[in-house]
Order: C-alpha cells, then structure tokens, then sequence
C-alpha cells in the first residue's frame, strides 16, 4: 500500500467524525510511537492521528503541514520524526509506493494516477497479483508483488500494528533474534552523517512549519529518531535544528542505549513499540494524564 495515500484518505474520510487535532508526523517509524501511548500525554478530549508517509522526507512532512494549516485543521499537538536516512529529500517521489496524495502535494492527478497505471501494467505485477487471485498461494511470482503479513490498522488514529513479529518473538525470541543475525550487523564505531543535508531550501521549509505550529500555538516535539546503523546527524545539521526549534528538538541518535540493543529493534530499520513509548515518556516529561 502507498501509505500517504492511505493516511490522507483516511484523514479525509474520518476527519468530520472524529475532529482531529493531534498529529503524528514521519516515516513507518511512527508505527514505533503507539497511539494510545501517546493519548496518555495529551488532553482527555484532543483526537489524535497518524499522518504518516513510508520513506517520508522534508517535502511530505511541510506539504501536510501546510495542508493541514490551508484547510483550517488545528494542530493543538504535533510529534514530527526526522529519520537521518530520509528527511533531507525535499522534492516528491516518483516511484508507486512512496508518492504523495496530490491533494497534499499540489501536483498533477494525472501524474499520480499514471505511475500506478504503468506500475500495474508491469508483467512481473501482473503475473504475480493475477496468480494470487486464482490461487491464494505464495510463490515465486507473489514474491514481491503481494504482503501477506498480518498487520491491523487502527482506523479512527490510522495506527499500525505489525503483530505477527510482535507473536514471532512471543513465541521464542531467541530464534526470532538468532535466525536474524545477518539483519542485526555489529556496529564498530558511532560517526556522523559524511556531510551536512540541510541547505537554503530545507532551512525555509523548517522555518515555515515552525512558523505554522507557532501560529496554532502547538504543543509540538521534533524528534531525530534512532538507527540501529548509530550515526548521528552532522553537527551542522544539528545546529540549524537547534537554533529553529530550540527545546523542542529531541535527538536520539548515535551510539545510545536503544540502538546498541538488538533486542529494542523488529529489525534494523523499526525499533519496537515499549522503546516508543520510553521515546514519549521522555520529551514530555510531565504527562497530563498520569
């Protein structure tokens, strides 16, 4: 699924029932941030949603920003993940999975709906979605082509769950980490980013979402989020960070007690949901519900 299409439909489908005001911003990462744990740090009436996007950068976390703001939507809270791995992009993607809703993105419908087009129109898609119908069998030709894994959407808050691995390590979580052992590499030394990401574009595109969250009075944390690879992000990139969002950024990367611990991660990409909830219980400090 292209998961920025899934959060803006479902933002739009459910936004007059559910009235929300709480947004969670970022890449897949965010299914790290659970959404009832993250309820237990706002106010009893807010509304929370995730408005995530997979591989989300710079340029979709200011489009829906600014979508949000032109539509009229308050931003009484607001977490946004910075990946390292991510951000730095600020134009949109072309490929069908990682692409923006053109209604956040401004940009051209038929441009969006034609990359979906060319990609159903690909003969290794074609094979393999055509064989599962028929079949509802996994082979050579589904690989890459259809996810079975057992995953729940949480519709009001658009949160994921990735349970099966949640019940892979229930079941044995020595096996689940052993069986792994090529995905869970042996950091040498923490380093930083080679050079600097951040140039005169990103820094207007972060000014104005600070500018926006200031403008709804947001109750809003940036966070740099952790990588089990343990770089951090360059010292320059850090300072720009600094001086536009002050207290409000938090910085989780580098060599740390969460990326250093193979058993705080599903993988090397996405640490588990109890690191999530640490990751909240510490930039807001004084929960209000608790």
């Amino acid at each position: 699924m292209n998961r920025d299409y899934v959060s803006t439909h479902l933002f739009q489908k459910n936004y007059s029932k559910f009235l929300y005001n709480s947004f969670f911003f970022g890449s897949s990462r965010t299914i790290s941030f659970d959404s009832k744990d993250w309820k237990e740090h706002l106010k009893k009436d807010d509304s929370p949603f995730k408005f995530d996007a997979a591989g989300e950068n710079l340029f979709g976390i200011y489009k829906k920003i600014k979508y949000l703001d032109n539509n009229g939507i308050r931003l009484e809270n607001a977490v946004i993940l910075f990946c390292r791995d991510a951000v730095f992009k600020i134009k949109n993607y072309d490929g069908h999975l990682t692409i923006k809703h053109p209604d956040v993105s401004k940009e051209s419908k038929l441009s969006f709906h034609l990359t979906f087009f060319k990609t159903y129109m690909n003969i290794n898609f074609l094979t393999g979605y055509y064989y599962y119908l028929a079949t509802k069998n996994e082979n050579s030709f589904t690989k890459g082509v259809i996810q079975i894994d057992k995953i729940k959407i949480d519709e009001p808050t658009n949160q994921i769950n990735i349970y099966y691995l949640d019940e892979l390590i229930e079941k044995d979580e020595d096996a689940y980490y052993n069986t792994r052992k090529d995905i869970f590499y042996n950091v040498v030394n923490e380093s930083f980013e080679d050079k600097p990401g951040f140039g005169l574009e990103h820094i207007a595109m972060l000014k104005e979402i600070r500018t926006i969250l200031e403008k709804h009075q947001s109750n809003y944390k940036i966070v740099l989020t952790p990588l089990y690879d343990q770089k951090k992000f360059h010292p320059e990139d850090q300072k720009i960070l600094k001086k536009i969002f002050g207290k409000q950024l938090f910085d989780f990367t580098g060599n740390n007690l969460i990326t250093k611990n193979k058993y705080n991660w599903y993988e090397n990409d996405h640490f588990r949901p109890f690191i999530g909830d640490s990751l909240l219980n510490i930039i807001y400090q004084n929960p209000k519900n608790k």
